[in-house]
């Protein structure tokens, strides 16, 4: 029988000031949006982090000028790992098979009483195997009641994976008793955002019962 378990390593994103609804918008109307074209890129052996600003210009009968609201958008590549219990060491080909529709969810604190909701987006990969990860983006959404508009950001463009490594991870007894030996692939995983592409890492991992004759 084979178990596999997927650990999936996500970080908490922080979201910069919002902007206060102290008005009612009778009429609106977009002037402009923008974003930055070279995200700032933090990277760790556990993460690769893209920030960027996106803003917005309205035109607000409420005001009589147009006015800019801008966000930081994060997207977050991080380290991942397959860990698999095997009767051999039988690595599967990991052919990414499909990239999947995005799972969206508002951020609490920007989606009430402002005119700017953040959301944040697990676009999940999946491959050969039954192997399937979350890659996370953010998005941000201008709603004043009268006119609504998505901000621009980096969309996630396609993931491939690059050349492996191979190392012996030795013997381990797990919990349930039984003495373990276990091989890792570790591959580069090119991730296209952007027009860009960034690196963060796959971890295959397989362990293997150590039979004694």
């Amino acid at each position: 029988m084979k178990r596999a378990i997927i650990l999936l390593a996500v970080a908490s994103l922080a979201a910069l000031a919002a902007c206060s609804k102290d008005e009612t918008v009778t009429s609106s109307e977009v002037l402009d949006t923008g974003l930055e074209a070279t995200p700032r890129v933090t990277t760790s052996d556990e993460k690769t982090v893209l920030e960027y600003e996106s803003w917005i210009e309205v035109d607000r009968i409420t005001t009589r000028a147009p006015k800019q609201y801008t966000v930081t958008l994060r997207n977050e590549f991080s380290a991942q790992s397959i860990v698999t219990w095997d009767s051999s060491f039988n690595f599967y080909p990991l052919e990414q098979t499909l990239l999947l529709d995005p799972v969206t969810h508002p951020q609490d604190h920007w989606s009430k009483g402002n005119d700017i909701t953040l959301w944040e987006n697990h676009l999940y990969v999946t491959f050969d195997g039954g192997f399937m990860f979350p890659l996370l983006f953010q998005s941000a959404v201008y709603d004043d009641g009268v006119t609504q508009q998505e901000l621009p950001y980096h969309a996630i463009e396609s993931v491939s994976l690059g050349n492996y490594n191979s190392s012996d991870l030795g013997t381990e007894k797990q919990d349930d008793g039984i003495l373990y030996e276990g091989k890792k692939r570790t591959y580069s995983m090119n991730i296209t955002c952007g027009g860009k592409v960034y690196t963060s890492r796959l971890d295959y991992i397989i362990w293997v019962p150590v039979t004694t004759d």
